[in-house]
């Protein structure tokens, strides 16, 4: 009964954990005051407008499902920096952000720097860009500039002209005004145009609430002929889960559950790419959020560091890709690679010797991998019983066994 007993709390409390339980901001505003925004790291980052569902004349409120109560936020009358709250009718800002702690998300504004008129438009955005490009998306500020490049945001291809194509995109946005927007000839950032953000007085009004634009340069272009799903295994320090984040991504977090990558019966960890991809940057996680990313090995100036972003090219790269973590930023598991690597944990069921250029271990149960210290793959066999590897260059090396990784120094 005490070992039942025990998996149920475990079981309960897991289920718990996993919850996430909405904060409710509610703001009492200035009388005139005709719509209402929240926008700071509570929000999901600064720059990130949250409209709030207005309750009266003066009072707003919003659930917000990803907000700590020590998570920063400000309260804005528009979707734009120059609506920020004030604390006197001259303008004067607050001297720091507020804080769901401060009062358990109960606030009042006194005043506004501005309040925000909206005018609510019907745009339709049309763009000419160079005939080598498949697909056109757009972002701005009327979706965040949100870096996840779906269908809605996906412009229509309408036909060529001039010697190039012609894709147009319908939006709506209450303020015109401050509409800011660019062009992305692909599903990534890294297809972005080169020129620096639009905005409607930018583009040829040829028609009421119609604008035309011509871009001609872009970071790279997609190509879906030299594109394919890609599966990236990762080799990792001893951890519970992994997560990954990238440009595919949009570099947020808005849905950890998709960045979670798979555990294999070896100990490894996969994920593949949810469409095809041309290239890709990225970077694993001991977590979802960003306080644990992989760490890389400074030789310069002997430290540990947070690691720059992976890219993972499928026309160089293939559709499958290994790589080793070496350490977390957290240090769970301990080091796989680099200056005084450690084991990440103790098996008893094995034994890892080194003897004439080769490594042999006894009793393997699955799958043996050797590595050397940049993280190369020299050798991978599944097998239950004895490996002996082919014949080894003097050094160092990571071998791997049924998930347990060990250094291994070859003499």
């Amino acid at each position: 009964m005490k070992k039942i007993s025990f998996f149920l709390i475990l079981l309960v409390s897991i289920f718990v954990s996993q919850q996430v339980k909405a904060l409710t901001y509610n703001v009492v505003v200035p009388e005139g005051t005709n719509t209402c925004y929240i926008t700071g790291d509570a929000a999901g980052g600064w720059g990130t407008w949250v409209k709030m569902t207005q309750v009266d004349a003066t009072h707003y409120t919003v659930d917000l499902s990803n907000a700590t109560e020590t998570a920063e936020y400000k309260y804005y009358s528009g979707p734009d920096w120059s609506y920020e709250e004030a604390i006197d009718a001259a303008g004067t800002s607050r001297e720091s952000n507020r804080k769901y702690s401060d009062n358990n998300g109960a606030d009042n504004v006194l005043f506004w720097k501005a309040i925000f008129t909206p005018d609510l438009k019907n745009l339709t955005i049309d763009c000419l860009v160079p005939s080598t490009v498949y697909e056109l998306y757009i972002t701005g500020s009327f979706n965040n500039w949100s870096g996840v490049f779906g269908d809605s945001q996906k412009m229509t291809y309408v036909g060529d002209e001039d010697g190039g194509k012609v894709f147009t995109f319908a939006l709506t946005t209450e303020n015109p005004g401050g509409l800011a927007f660019k062009f992305v000839a692909g599903p990534d950032w890294a297809y972005q145009q080169t020129a620096g953000d639009l905005k409607l007085s930018d583009g040829n009004n040829y028609e009421t609430d119609k604008y035309a634009y011509n871009v001609q340069s872009f970071s790279s272009i997609f190509d879906p002929t030299l594109a394919s799903y890609v599966t990236i295994t990762a080799t990792v320090p001893a951890t519970g889960d992994v997560w990954i984040q990238g440009s595919s991504f949009g570099w947020n977090w808005d849905d950890p559950a998709a960045h979670l990558m798979t555990k294999n019966t070896d100990g490894t960890y996969s994920y593949t790419t949810s469409r095809p991809i041309q290239t890709m940057e990225y970077r694993l996680y001991n977590g979802a959020d960003w306080n644990n990313p992989e760490q890389e090995y400074d030789e310069t100036n002997q430290v540990w560091k947070e690691k720059s972003n992976r890219t993972v090219n499928f026309v160089t790269d293939g559709a499958n890709v290994s790589i080793t973590v070496c350490k977390w930023t957290n240090g769970d598991g301990g080091t796989l690679c680099g200056t005084n690597a450690l084991n990440d944990i103790n098996a008893d069921y094995f034994s890892i010797v080194s003897s004439n250029n080769k490594i042999l271990v006894n009793n393997a149960l699955n799958r043996v991998e050797i590595y050397n210290l940049t993280g190369r793959n020299i050798e991978s066999r599944d097998i239950q019983g004895n490996f002996t590897s082919k014949t080894l260059s003097k050094g160092l090396y990571l071998v791997r066994v049924d998930g347990f990784a060990r250094k291994m120094l070859v003499k």
